[in-house]
Formats: C-alpha cells, structure tokens, sequence
C-alpha cells in the first residue's frame, strides 16, 4: 500500500510540473520574440532608408535662402534617421559666413527640423573688396551689394573677430538704443578703451571702453538736446563733460 500511495503522489508531482512547463516555455517564447522583433526595428533603422530623411525643413533664414542651408547641411535622402548625427549637421550649417546659430533636430518618421539665426549687422566696414557687414561679435560676415542704410562706419587698424579694438566698438554699437545708432556716422577705437562715435550732424561722443554702457547711455541722450555742444565725453558717466 505505501509504494502505491507514493506512485501516485509522484504522478500528481509530474502531472503538476507538465501543467506548469507550458507557461514557463510561453514566456521564454514571448522574450525571444519581443527580441527579435526589436532587433528588426533597429536593424530598419540603422539600415535601410524605411525610416529615412523625406524632407528637411528650415526656419529662421532672413538673407539665406532654405536651398542654401539644405546645401549646406549636405543630407542625401533616404539618410536613416537613427544614423543621422545632427552633431554633425550642426557643424556644416555652421560653417555659412552669416549663421550666427543653428538648432538641428529629427522630427519624426522622415523630417530634419534645421532652425538658423542669421548674423545682424551692426556696422560696415569699407575695404578694397566692397563694404562689408559686421555683427556685434565683431565678425565680418559678408559682402553688401549697397551698403545698409543706417549703419555706422567702423574705423579700426585690424577690423577682425580676434581685435580687441574691433570687438570693443561694435559691442559699444549694440547697446545703444536704435534712435542713437541711427544717429552715428562712424565709430572708431585705437585700443578698446578710446571707442569715439562721430555723429551724422558733426558732433562727438568719447565713449572710452565697452563698460557700463547702459549708463553711459542713459547719461548722453539727454546732455545731446544741448545743441551749441560739440564733444560729449561720457567714459566716466558719473563725471561726464560737455564742450
């Protein structure tokens, strides 16, 4: 009687163990699957152009035109968009004289969203080569047809991004207030701390260096409505002097 008691419960036990083999067999098959399932996707991705670059949108673009930035960037169709490294696309776009910044993104299933900010000029420089545009980061970024009405002249020895003079003057430009800028025919600077504006109706602004601009400005614009003075020296803006 024991040996068949014991039979049969080792019968129930296996009964039980192929019921619960099933499941664990399901699982397994489950995972495998969901694997190779994403493996696929990846493979497609990284691959083969199902999921590539159809279109590429540009915004931003002032003097650019879209076709110039999409030369630029160089991207062929049907670039899988997993492979596509914007890092990359970035650096190209980057690379056009009047780009000041660019944002490069995947705009999923098959679109590049590339955002430009153009360079705005803050003064011209006038060269053996015609007039060129230069931002307020001091670089030169173009050549003008005819030169933009309203911006000041910049007169300095090296007119480039990596002089200090250069850089000092047109960041003097960009904080003044619109009506001022308008109001000056040249600027100049010998070093970054004597930046000097010549204004259309002949007189003159010493300015001194870039600093505390805003009060500098703040200081000038009301000693300017004192019309029989012909020097306004405000690179101490606390002890400026009119002569």
């Amino acid at each position: 009687m024991t040996t068949v008691r014991g039979s049969a419960r080792d019968r129930a036990r296996a009964r039980r163990a192929a019921d619960d083999e099933p499941p664990r067999r399901s699982s397994k098959m489950k995972v495998i699957i969901g694997l190779a399932v994403v493996t696929t996707l990846v493979c497609v991705g990284m691959f083969t152009s199902v999921l590539g670059v159809r279109s590429i949108d540009v915004t931003g673009t002032v003097s650019l035109t879209a076709d110039e930035v999409r030369a630029a960037a160089a991207i062929e169709d049907g670039t899988p968009m997993l492979r596509l490294s914007t890092d990359e696309v970035r650096a190209r776009v980057a690379k056009l004289p009047r780009v000041a910044e660019v944002e490069v993104e995947r705009s999923w299933p098959s679109t590049v969203d590339i955002r430009v900010t153009e360079r705005a000029a803050v003064a011209i420089v006038k060269s053996a080569e015609g007039t060129r545009l230069v931002d307020a980061s001091g670089v030169n970024f173009a050549l003008a047809d005819e030169p933009p009405a309203g911006l000041p002249e910049l007169k300095v020895a090296n007119p480039t991004v990596a002089d200090p003079a250069t850089r000092a003057a047109v960041q003097v430009l960009a904080k003044l207030p619109d009506s001022l800028r308008a109001a000056v025919a040249t600027v100049t600077a010998q070093t970054p701390g004597n930046v000097q504006l010549s204004l259309v109706d002949g007189r003159t602004v010493k300015w001194g260096d870039q600093n505390n601009s805003d009060r500098k400005v703040a200081v000038l614009v009301p000693l300017l409505t004192l019309k029989d003075k012909k020097v306004f020296d405000v690179a101490t803006p606390e002890m400026a002097t009119v002569s």
